[in-house]
């Protein structure tokens, strides 16, 4: 069934554009599948809803970039320390890198 990702509603015999498989889109698929909640639609964007699917894709890769940022902030601020107590302990490593990401 070909679904518009903005209005949720059947694109058939409308003009909608096809959207992009990227990691994430397929890594939501994946989990759905597995757990058995799937609905495998292909997922469209009609004509009327571009600008809104634009503007809130816009606003989640910006998100995306906060965060990333975020955890290499966290990261290295977790790697500092340890390496100013001098403290070269190699789960004290492994642990900031876990609670980077």
């Amino acid at each position: 069934m070909r679904v518009c990702i903005v209005c949720q509603k059947d694109v058939a015999g409308k003009k909608a554009t096809p959207i992009r498989e990227d990691l994430i889109i397929k890594s939501i698929r994946k989990a759905k599948q597995t757990f058995n909640l799937a609905t495998n639609n292909e997922l469209y964007v009609c004509d009327d809803e571009l600008d809104a699917h634009k503007n809130k894709r816009k606003s989640f890769e910006s998100s995306m970039i906060f965060f990333g940022v975020l955890a290499a902030a966290v990261v290295v601020l977790l790697l500092d320390t340890i390496l100013l107590s001098v403290r070269l302990d190699i789960f004290a490593v492994i642990s900031a890198f876990l609670n980077g990401a």
